[in-house]
């Protein structure tokens, strides 16, 4: 079902669900029951008393009401806490049900993404530019050296492979074009860790999905920040000692962000789930990159996109 139609429906039902009348509750006819009940008890009682001597004490005349009254006090006391907790109930279903219908929404669109991504094979295309004929500059992984350190990502598993500076920041870049071998080989050699699997993969869902609002990275501008404050931001520093970062300054972009992150859910949570797994990752290699390492991998695709969300979400303001 359509995004507005779906939100049509859950609409319509919630205000089905709002508007429906509610059936008198069963608290209340407890109590008006029980309340007849204990009056008649009590008249009964005080019409047996009326013939007697004792019906003349005036310390049984002072306790009559008090008698009379406390059980009833009591009784509705415990209908209006019924009441409350119907109340309550009803409020917590009306809170779920579009939370509940949500989370369907973003099992089933999150499974028909999963399914595209299947079919497209282990390395999926997007489109990063609007202008997709002219040859772009030179590749990221070609500004370091050949003659580098590797590391060896955490992957919960044992594993003899490394991956090397150049892959990482060339799998951050995605490949130029269709043509670009080089980017697709090293591409699937980061693709065998598991963590860096995870950030290339939230990166493309990220971007395919900036795609459709027609935000490209290869169109963004950016300031570069120093890798210094790369670096603090990856041991843990947040805030304006680090809002070199947000250099990314396309207000078009920076609102329609905003806007998606505000409206969609699927969008909001790839996103987030995206600069969570970038963090990470950012924070277990910085120590083994050199400073030009880092300010190539600033400028990649992955990078620049991490720039863009961060803006909008605030990371670093």
């Amino acid at each position: 079902m359509p995004e507005g139609g779906r939100q049509s429906h859950r609409a319509g039902t919630s205000l089905g669900r709002r508007t429906a009348p509610r059936a008198r509750p069963k608290g209340a006819a407890l109590g008006w029951g029980a309340t007849i009940v204990w009056l008649a008890i009590c008249a009964l009682t005080l019409y047996g008393l009326a013939g007697g001597e004792a019906g003349l004490d005036p310390l049984r005349i002072l306790m009559i009401p008090v008698a009379v009254m406390a059980p009833i006090v009591l009784v509705w006391i415990a209908v209006g806490h019924a009441r409350r907790l119907d109340l309550l109930r009803r409020e917590m279903a009306l809170m779920l049900a579009p939370i509940q219908d949500e989370l369907a929404a973003i099992a089933a669109r999150s499974a028909a993404m999963a399914d595209a991504q299947e079919g497209a094979g282990p390395v999926a295309r997007f489109t990063s530019s609007r202008h997709r004929g002219a040859p772009g500059g030179p590749s990221v992984a070609a500004a370091v050296p050949s003659s580098q350190q590797t590391f060896a990502l955490d992957s919960g598993q044992a594993t003899d492979r490394e991956v090397s500076h150049a892959d990482l920041i060339a799998a951050l870049q995605f490949p130029a074009d269709a043509e670009d071998a080089e980017g697709f080989a090293a591409l699937r050699r980061a693709m065998q860790d598991r963590r860096l699997k995870r950030l290339v993969t939230s990166a493309q869902d990220t971007l395919t999905l900036m795609s459709q609002d027609g935000i490209y990275m290869d169109d963004l501008d950016r300031e570069p920040a120093r890798p210094e404050t790369w670096r603090r931001f990856a041991r843990g520093e947040r805030g304006m000692a680090v809002g070199g970062l947000g250099g990314i300054r396309d207000a078009a972009a920076i609102e329609a962000t905003i806007e998606r992150m505000r409206g969609d859910t699927v969008f909001r949570g790839t996103a987030l789930h995206f600069m969570r797994t970038f963090d990470e990752v950012l924070s277990e290699v910085e120590p083994a990159l050199s400073d030009a390492e880092i300010a190539a991998l600033a400028d990649t695709r992955t990078a620049r996109a991490f720039m863009l969300v961060g803006r909008a979400i605030g990371t670093f303001t």
